[in-house]
């Protein structure tokens, strides 16, 4: 990350509970707890796309 050059960074961080069908060891995503969560990101990540130009340049 570096903002002066135009390089930014965003961390999402989900809960477990949102995607994992147990939450115990071994780990398992179930394909039906995370139908949601694609289009979810999808829109996320298409509205900032679509936002950062017209931030500009802020510095």
């Amino acid at each position: 990350m570096n903002p002066a050059s135009g390089i930014h960074a965003i961390g999402m961080e989900p809960a477990s509970s949102a995607f994992l069908t147990d939450e115990a060891v071994p780990w398992h995503c179930g394909q039906a707890r995370t139908a949601w969560l694609q289009p979810l990101l999808t829109n996320i990540l298409t509205a900032l796309a679509e936002l950062a130009p017209k931030l500009g340049d802020n510095t």
